[in-house]
């Protein structure tokens, strides 16, 4: 078999996405820690979040219990950091890479701000 397109659905209106990864080097270097967003907004509040992260398990992560911090609620500084701390509450790191655990929160807050349009 050969895979010879992919289809990807238009976000639907009011929907945000927003791919962020942090590496090493700027050229030809994989991610450490990636963070795909994709909100659903109505003005600040998040009526709906999907949130991937790649990087911190052995296949892309599906961040559920971040995803229902932030859903329903309006978006501000303390609703990110419970969103980050649940998204990577039971994480264990490996042996030399602590780091990718306070890394991948980071990467988290500012793929969601990114999303709903507040640079960082």
């Amino acid at each position: 078999e050969v895979l010879t397109g992919v289809t990807v659905p238009a976000p639907a209106a009011g929907q945000k996405s927003h791919y962020l990864k942090f590496k090493e080097r700027e050229s030809r270097d994989f991610a450490l820690v990636g963070a795909a967003v994709v909100l659903d907004m109505e003005g600040h509040t998040v009526r709906k979040a999907s949130l991937v992260l790649s990087g911190v398990a052995p296949a892309p992560y599906r961040a559920v219990e971040a995803e229902k911090v932030l859903s329903g609620r309006e978006l501000t500084g303390g609703l990110l950091e419970q969103a980050a701390e649940a998204a990577l509450k039971d994480a264990a790191a490996l042996e030399e890479n602590e780091y990718k655990i306070q890394l991948a929160k980071t990467i988290l807050k500012r793929a969601v701000l990114r999303t709903a349009g507040v640079e960082v």
